[in-house]
């Protein structure tokens, strides 16, 4: 026993109290011989009596003044045990402790009985009905002093029982005594609606962190307690964990986070047990991780790949395509009752301060071979996109809103396992895609810059999956107006696709191209004139008119056009358009994208008749075709894939 536990008893002995700072984990019979004496003087005949084995009251408790009323409301009012449910180290303990202290007045016994293993909770009870006289110090039965203990309370009603660390609610129930007393239990699994009033306890509101914190730690800036507590997630024991060890320590807070961000499991568990709280966070969730690894070891990997995921709801179909649907709904259904996730509409979502633990392990696993949450994740999302069209796609829009940031979580390029790589670098590329469709572009390029950046590190420069990555990046600073970067991005992954692709392959010619449209913004006007003829000439002799050609073409004519070259540029222009519409018809986008650069051509020459002619001509067609006046949505077609963006004009 700590000296501050003894002190503790000694000052109890004079009220008739016994308190205890942990909790009495250890040895209740012994503490229940101490109250005994201390109460009792001896064997005593059942009667109103002073009782009180709880835990040292918090002197900094924070908050939870609504929990408090609506915990006392339900416990007067209803009659029946009421439930502390949540995650673990969001405050069940500290509340319930707080509760017995301040209506202590309204209690002649109040009993704190341990309930994480259930096979001890009977003897946390017998140790009652012994400390209450109701069995000889000498007698063993337990189901003998627990129907003496049960029909003891039933016939008293100025007492509490306080189950803390309860399972789910079989392995309590048969001990719950009845009666016109009190019984709260603090729970994980939220179940309990059945045998007790729910009340959900969640994280502190942002104000209670903060004043948890400054508690401890009054000169620390409001803007730095505010980052801390958002980064842990507002959980109350990692708040009061942080605050102790800044003060204990003098770590800044800046130097809290950095450390919460690379090495989590040893920063949240160096603080070490506080206040209430019998162990400190890493503890605590390892405990509970190791428990759901030994009964459901499914379930503990779903948790690893939600954690590798953005933090914030996480669709359950990406999972439902994956798993059998009934192991997945008693997957989901034991994480639930162990407070592990939260569960919305279609989705599930994980706290971040286990996910930071897992994302650990995460790391761990991929270290030492095994499969890790990281590489599931990636192989998950890459089945969920895998038939995404892009951005031109309705349905697909809306796929790619809710996948983005799991997709950017996981492409971490210190989080992506080798194995995974590949699959990374080609949803960094879809993700690219959906970006430049929707015209973002700094994120565009962003992403652009990732993909690259883990296929140069992963594959080597030269490889195609490199040099795709790379010919992405180009078009990306070019869309951000950075040009010189994507003149010298394009021209480095044109002469090393040209060594190890050779002249004709349709990537080289994809470089061409794209060099030539950088070379046009960094003013090399004749340079880039040379490189786009040698493209062109060359896709139409080794692909055809096909929707890259086309797109080319359209780019040179864009460049004629702005550099004199105007009879040029309507005849390249109209032989563009005739070629798409013998490929792909009237209405198809190619065509009306060699519509829309022939028309501008046409504007240039002042050409107004011929720009209503061609404007009679097309609306003529897409009224005949579908009944439009060509001002409606474009044909969609499926993108091409490959990590080929489409081509900016100049």
């Amino acid at each position: 026993m700590r000296p501050a536990e003894e002190d503790n008893r000694e000052d109890a002995g004079e009220q008739g109290h016994v308190n205890s700072a942990g909790g009495f984990t250890g040895n209740l019979v012994q503490a229940a011989t101490i109250i005994g004496d201390v109460t009792l003087n001896g064997p005593a005949s059942p009667g109103p009596t002073r009782l009180w084995n709880v835990p040292a009251r918090l002197l900094r408790f924070t908050g939870r003044e609504n929990h408090l009323i609506e915990l006392r409301r339900d416990l007067v009012s209803a009659r029946t045990p009421a439930a502390l449910s949540g995650m673990n180290g969001v405050g069940k303990t500290a509340l319930a402790v707080e509760y017995a202290h301040r209506f202590s007045e309204a209690y002649d016994l109040v009993w704190w009985v341990p309930s994480e293993v259930p096979e001890l909770i009977s003897e946390n009870l017998v140790a009652l009905a012994r400390a209450l006289g109701l069995v000889r110090a000498d007698e063993h039965a337990a189901a003998t002093a627990r129907t003496r203990l049960s029909g003891f309370l039933r016939g008293r009603d100025r007492w509490l029982l306080i189950f803390d660390n309860a399972g789910e609610p079989a392995t309590l129930t048969r001990f719950l005594p009845g009666g016109p007393g009190h019984v709260i239990i603090a729970s994980r699994d939220p179940a309990w609606q059945d045998f007790a009033v729910p009340l959900s306890v969640q994280p502190f509101s942002r104000p209670e962190s903060l004043r948890l914190l400054h508690s401890r730690l009054p000169g620390l800036p409001r803007s730095q307690a505010d980052r801390i507590a958002a980064e842990l997630g507002d959980l109350p024991l990692a708040v009061d964990q942080a605050a102790a060890l800044i003060a204990d320590t003098g770590m800044t807070a800046g130097t809290y986070r950095a450390l919460l961000a690379e090495r989590a499991e040893d920063l949240l568990a160096s603080g070490g047990p506080v206040g209430a709280y019998p162990s400190s966070v890493t503890a605590s969730w390892s405990v509970a991780f190791d428990r759901l690894a030994a009964d459901a070891p499914e379930a503990l990997k779903m948790l690893e790949v939600v954690a590798a995921l953005a933090s914030g709801p996480v669709p359950v179909s990406l999972f439902a395509g994956q798993m059998d649907p009934l192991v997945l709904s008693r997957v989901l259904g034991m994480l639930r009752r162990r407070a592990m996730i939260g569960v919305g509409e279609n989705t599930i979502e994980l706290h971040r301060v286990p996910g930071g633990l897992l994302r650990e392990r995460n790391l761990k696993a991929r270290l030492s071979g095994r499969l890790s949450g990281s590489e599931t994740a990636v192989n998950l999302l890459h089945a969920a996109v895998a038939d995404v069209l892009g951005d031109e796609d309705q349905d697909s829009r809306g796929v790619w809103y809710r996948l983005l940031p799991h997709v950017l979580a996981v492409t971490e390029p210190q989080h992506v396992p080798p194995a995974a790589a590949r699959r990374a670098v080609w949803l960094l590329d879809r993700a690219a895609s959906y970006l430049y469709g929707r015209g973002e572009f700094h994120t565009y390029l962003t992403v652009s810059q990732r993909a690259h950046r883990i296929a140069r590190a992963q594959f080597g420069i030269d490889d195609r999956e490199t040099l795709t990555a790379a010919n992405n990046l180009a078009i990306a600073h070019y869309m951000r107006a950075q040009y010189q970067s994507a003149a010298l991005t394009a021209e480095d992954t044109l002469e090393r696709r040209r060594r190890t692709l050779g002249e004709g392959d349709d990537d080289t010619l994809h470089s061409l191209g794209n060099l030539a449209t950088a070379l046009v913004a960094t003013s090399q006007p004749e340079r880039a004139r040379s490189l786009y003829e040698q493209a062109l000439s060359r896709r139409r002799v080794l692909h055809g008119s096909g929707p890259d050609t086309l797109g080319l073409a359209g780019n040179y004519v864009a460049f004629l056009r702005a550099h004199g070259e105007p009879e040029y540029a309507r005849s390249l222009a109209e032989d563009t358009l005739a070629r798409a519409r013998r490929l792909y018809g009237d209405n198809d986008r190619e065509t009306l994208n060699a519509v829309t650069s022939l028309a501008f051509v046409l504007y240039a020459q002042s050409a107004h008749d011929d720009i209503r002619a061609l404007y009679d001509i097309t609306r003529a067609r897409r009224l005949k075709a579908d009944g439009t006046d060509g001002c409606g949505p474009l044909p969609r077609r499926k993108p091409r894939t490959g990590g080929r963006h489409a081509r900016p004009q100049t």
